[in-house]
């Protein structure tokens, strides 16, 4: 079992996952409002809710318990599978700097003016006199 506490003073606004809900480390349990700001308080493990110790409007100090988390098994975690916006992509290794051949470039790929041109505007804006 593990405690979830308030991680600072406020008072309780929302109590986001009874008891018996499933819950993962970045899973909100309460909701705190201090200084007219609302903080999710987080779980931090993998687990079920087992008890919520605290109600809406009940004030909580820093440190409070403020729900009890009965962490899932090693087992019961690797078992389940990812969701598909955490899979990792796979892609090619990156190329150093100094592999990438831009002696042959004259423009970008958006149809900006190639670097010389860039450089002989400049110069004409230096040149010109100021108004």
């Amino acid at each position: 079992m593990t405690q979830v506490r308030a991680p600072l003073q406020g008072a309780v606004v929302r109590v986001v996952a009874p008891p018996g809900t499933a819950v993962e480390p970045s899973s909100p349990v309460v909701v705190v409002e201090s200084m007219k700001m609302e903080h999710a308080v987080e779980a931090g493990v993998t687990g079920t809710i087992a008890k919520v110790t605290v109600a809406e409007g009940d004030q909580v100090v820093e440190g409070d318990v403020v729900a009890v988390v009965d962490v899932a098994e090693v087992a019961d975690v690797a078992e389940v599978e990812p969701t598909p916006a955490f899979r990792r992509e796979e892609r090619p290794p990156a190329q150093p700097v100094s592999a990438v051949d831009t002696s042959s470039a004259t423009a970008t790929s958006a149809g900006a003016p190639a670097r010389a041109d860039l450089a002989e505007a400049v110069a004409m804006l230096v040149e010109r006199p100021a108004i």
